[in-house]
């Protein structure tokens, strides 16, 4: 059985795999010309309700703040740089998706948007970020 890595190493493996899983989202709409509520990434073309629980996501991004801030301590240097740069960064993520799942349990968009807006725009097409549109999609 494997054991799930702690500390730095386990959480800089388990942010590089959400990243990948944003970057093939992205790759699947952009590249592939996927229709955005199919472009699951690689785990959620198997397990779909991954992509479209929005609860999964912002508990995953409150669990990561919490680790992100208690191994804060352990850090001096340059890497402390590095790591209250991972903190801001993952603050931030923990916003988005705060705001995401207000928006989902309220029933309503920001501003009468057709799709919750995410803090970043992910291209031409007019779209946020690709995984937030993808789970909004089934709320409706």
């Amino acid at each position: 059985m494997a054991v799930a890595q702690s500390g730095p190493a386990g959480v800089h493996g388990r942010r590089a795999r959400h990243w990948a899983e944003h970057l093939v989202q992205a790759y699947q709409v952009y590249v592939l010309k996927w229709p955005l509520h199919q472009a699951r990434g690689v785990l959620g073309q198997a397990f779909p309700w991954l992509v479209h629980s929005e609860v999964l996501h912002y508990g995953y991004a409150l669990i990561m703040l919490v680790g992100i801030w208690t191994l804060l301590p352990g850090f001096v240097g340059r890497s402390r740089t590095w790591w209250v740069a991972a903190l801001v960064i993952q603050f931030w993520h923990h916003i988005e998706h705060a705001l995401l799942q207000g928006q989902v349990i309220a029933g309503r968009t920001l501003f009468g948007a057709a799709a919750p807006p995410a803090s970043c725009s992910c291209g031409s097409r007019g779209s946020s970020c690709t995984s937030s549109i993808t789970r909004w999609s089934s709320y409706r």
